[in-house]
């Protein structure tokens, strides 16, 4: 189809590992790494069979998505969009990423591509719009105003450099009346249950102004969730905190990473269920993955998380073992009938609002 002088091509990508590569995919994985090392919210060491496999997985859990490419006339990859419609939690929700590259912004491309995701949506139940992970100071705050969109959870991006790392800050003394215990595959069958009860725990904390809803978890959830992570190939660690008299996962953080030699970790969440708070269990357990994860993958040079921003106390708890903040990412709702107002009547309107 062509829109405001692009083509706009759908990608897919359930067929890549199959291969051949072609040109659509290969272009929509190299501008996907382009707009995520320009918003610098993680980092762009991802493989073209990494972000295929992620990029083509489907399942009833799973959200459905559609995958957009926009060329110019001359066949220059320009942007890339990306729709996610939830099944699960969240079926009111629709999400949307945009990316376009920097000699092309503001040409009425952002503005084609919106329409063109958004095209359909309205009838089905879908209700807010929600653009996620927008750097403080990045093209896409213009954009977000543009859209009417509202800022709704802003959070921070912390960082632990091992190399030069303080191990000693990884040492806390064990509170009393708990052990820990780590598994990297699968929860083991005597704490499966409680730690599916500690994960919806998660879903407690403020999202600040967000409808975003988290989701419960049950072991046929966990279990699930495992198995993705073995089909993906994708490698994770869980660090339990176990109330010894009781025998409840009292606290949990999880580490993630693409590959055994994987120079850079994700710091997953991080929950301290709130019957037990207060007694240094977040210092305790995130210390204690550090040291194992140091032990097992000296390979790994940096940890990244993410906190929210009102969430004082763990940006505290990441500072003591040594993180430091690098910046801030909002993101942002708005509902579906007032972006589609924004953006226009019709696709193959030249009118387009100010940012896109």
């Amino acid at each position: 189809m062509h829109i405001n002088a692009v083509h706009i091509t759908e990608v897919t990508f359930e067929d890549a590992a199959a291969g051949p590569v072609n040109a659509d995919q290969r272009d929509f994985y190299r501008l996907t790494l382009a707009g995520t090392a320009e918003n610098a919210e993680r980092n762009a060491e991802t493989s073209f069979e990494d972000f295929a496999r992620r990029a083509g997985e489907t399942g009833p859990d799973l959200p459905a998505r559609r995958l957009l490419l926009a060329r110019t006339p001359d066949g220059e990859a320009a942007a890339t969009a990306s729709l996610i419609l939830p099944r699960r939690e969240n079926t009111h929700m629709v999400g949307v990423g945009v990316y376009v590259v920097p000699g092309r912004r503001r040409r009425g491309i952002a503005r084609a591509l919106m329409v063109e995701c958004l095209a359909g949506v309205r009838g089905t139940g879908r209700e807010i719009v929600w653009v996620g992970a927008v750097g403080s100071g990045s093209p896409g705050e213009a954009v977000a105003a543009a859209l009417g969109l509202r800022p709704v959870y802003s959070y921070v991006r912390q960082v632990l450099e091992i190399e030069g790392a303080d191990p000693a800050a990884w040492r806390a003394e064990p509170p009393a009346g708990f052990r820990l215990e780590l598994w990297t595959d699968a929860a083991p069958e005597a704490l499966v249950e409680s730690y599916a009860r500690a994960r919806s725990a998660i879903g407690g904390a403020p999202l600040q102004r967000s409808v975003l809803r988290y989701p419960e978890w049950t072991v046929e959830r966990v279990r699930a969730h495992e198995e993705r992570w073995r089909r993906l190939g994708e490698r994770h660690a869980v660090m339990a905190a176990v109330h010894e008299e009781s025998g409840e996962v009292a606290a949990i953080t999880e580490l993630s990473y693409p590959s055994a030699d994987a120079k850079r970790i994700e710091q997953q969440y991080t929950t301290v269920l709130p019957a037990f708070r207060r007694r240094g269990l977040a210092v305790w357990i995130k210390g204690a993955m550090m040291l194992w994860l140091v032990e097992r993958h000296p390979r790994a040079r940096l940890v990244a998380t993410g906190t929210a921003a009102d969430n004082a106390g763990m940006i505290a708890v990441n500072a003591r073992i040594g993180y430091r903040t690098i910046g801030a990412w909002t993101n942002y709702e708005a509902e579906l009938a007032q972006v589609e107002a924004r953006l226009g009547a019709s696709p193959g309107s030249s009118r387009s609002p100010d940012g896109l």
